[in-house]
């Protein structure tokens, strides 16, 4: 993989306000396909529940944006209910419709689950953040994928105030193990998936890119092939990326780089950029020289890969893992 010559570099803000490119209606889903006027709704790139402004007109049908909404959700609620609270984040909703508590979730000695309500303003900035490998289509493929879903690499951000928080509510109950902090890989990778493809269109346009990801963005659970093929962490020289040089909420760096003879276009992700949080790198499309007659490249599978699912079933701590996630 190398850079190509002269090939353009697009750098953008999540919250940015200020752009100013004209952009028509997509006009058609630019997940499934679907080109009926009036199943296509506006689509934001990156999530309003962490201040996306940038919009995709009439580029996503009613079906697939359920379906990125959900797995926006996940990672929006939980953990990150908190930090949103916090900051005024607050998407849609205006500040009065907001609830004032929040729930924080925990494991129990028995491997059930428990949550329990606190207050929206005394609930600990606290979460985890899962650290990726390098996407395996930049590498050869690994022989077993499912040896970092055993690893469960995640990193901490938080607080010693967070910690004393945290010892205190573990300590008022015996018959609890943890507190729940981790954001839910799978659906993360779905929407770090959707930033970068949304960016790629947003810059490119919807008629000159060959997705990669669209499977994975939209795809079940069990159906989904392995996001760690395309979806991953940032490195240059096998050394880990950890900051984008910027103080905004999120950013997002589109560039084309060559990949056996193909304009590959990549994707370098940042959320949270405050909070020192991990960077992603997502291999998101093929860019094709546009024709005089343009095509919608919606792809009907990824190359034959295992399932999320599957990689899961292969793991030597499958009830383990099964148990401490509640897939």
């Amino acid at each position: 993989m190398k850079k190509m010559e002269d090939s353009p570099v697009f750098a953008a803000s999540i919250e940015e306000h200020g752009y100013h490119y004209p952009r028509r209606p997509i006009g058609f889903c630019i997940y499934c396909g679907q080109s009926d006027p009036s199943q296509l709704t506006d689509e934001h790139i990156a999530p309003e529940g962490l201040q996306g402004t940038i919009e995709l007109k009439k580029a996503s049908c009613q079906e697939c944006a359920c379906k990125t909404g959900y797995s926006e959700g996940q990672i929006l609620q939980g953990p990150l209910g908190a930090v949103r609270e916090r900051f005024g984040w607050y998407g849609k909703r205006r500040k009065h419709d907001r609830p004032e508590t929040l729930m924080l979730e925990l494991l129990r000695k028995d491997w059930s689950r428990e949550k329990i309500e606190v207050p929206s303003k005394d609930c600990p900035l606290a979460f985890r953040m899962p650290r990726f490998p390098a996407p395996r289509f930049l590498k050869p493929p690994h022989p077993d994928d499912s040896d970092y879903l055993r690893k469960h690499d995640f990193r901490k951000i938080d607080t010693a105030a967070d910690e004393s928080f945290f010892e205190a509510l573990l300590k008022a109950d015996p018959g609890r193990e943890k507190v729940l902090l981790d954001m839910e890989v799978f659906e993360l990778s779905k929407v770090l998936a959707k930033i970068a493809y949304g960016f790629s269109v947003y810059f490119l346009g919807a008629h000159t890119i060959r997705p990669f990801v669209t499977d994975i963005i939209i795809a079940p659970r069990g159906e989904a092939p392995s996001f760690l093929h395309y979806v991953g962490g940032a490195f240059i020289a096998d050394c880990p990326i950890d900051h984008l040089t910027t103080t905004d909420l999120g950013k997002c760096v589109v560039r084309l780089e060559e990949h056996d003879g193909k304009a590959i276009v990549m994707a370098r992700i940042q959320l949270l950029g405050p909070f020192n949080t991990p960077v992603y790198e997502v291999v998101v499309v093929e860019h094709i020289p546009p024709s005089d007659e343009p095509k919608i490249y919606v792809p009907t599978k990824a190359q034959p890969m295992k399932s999320y699912k599957q990689l899961l079933s292969e793991s030597v701590s499958l009830q383990l893992f099964l148990k401490s996630q509640a897939l």
